[in-house]
């Protein structure tokens, strides 16, 4: 049994020893491809805001202007601006409208009655409104880029037509303007 191991022994290294090297081999099966990252850009939307109109605007005439003359007219003599802005990222595809609603312009005497100024037209900014009742709206500005637009209100772009009053007062005629800012998707601003 000793000589049976040591010819298996024997053998074992003859085989090994008739052997040059021993070589290995990767696999050349490889698989190759393509595959995709996503990117994204987060784009945050803005508003749509009035960010300035007039805090007031005044005009001064006469009575013997608007009693005596079949109209009148008189220039603001303040300066300021309209600004809005609109950053709603909509593109091109939307567009945006500035209204202003006046309404009369009116003073109130020491027994409480109240005497309206008859007015023909305010223009502002080079628009005319007709009708100033506190409830009619009327367009005086419209854009389609987002950003800021300004419009400038003067003496040279805003003014006032009074009809003829006989009967006019003396006095101070105040009234209000109400500014609504509207995208046409629907989103809304106000100012007063």
């Amino acid at each position: 049994m000793k000589n049976n191991k040591k010819i298996l022994s024997a053998l074992i290294a003859v085989t090994f020893l008739g052997m040059s090297s021993i070589s290995a081999y990767a696999d050349s099966n490889t698989t190759t491809g393509t595959d995709k990252t996503s990117t994204g850009v987060a784009v945050k939307d803005g508003t749509l805001s009035i960010d300035s109109v007039p805090s007031s605007l005044a005009f001064s005439s006469t009575v013997d202007d608007i009693a005596n003359n079949t109209s009148t007219s008189a220039n603001t003599t303040t300066s300021d601006e309209l600004k809005t802005t609109d950053d709603l990222g909509n593109g091109t595809d939307t567009h945006w409208t500035l209204t202003a609603t006046p309404s009369k312009l009116s003073y109130t005497d020491s027994s409480s009655k109240s005497h309206d100024l008859s007015v023909a037209s305010l223009t502002l900014g080079g628009k005319t409104i007709t009708t100033l009742d506190g409830t009619t709206a009327t367009t005086v500005a419209t854009g389609t880029d987002e950003g800021t637009t300004s419009t400038p209100i003067s003496s040279s772009n805003t003014s006032i037509d009074l009809n003829q009053d006989k009967q006019v007062y003396g006095q101070s005629y105040t009234g209000t303007i109400t500014w609504t800012l509207t995208e046409n998707a629907g989103t809304t601003s106000a100012a007063s």
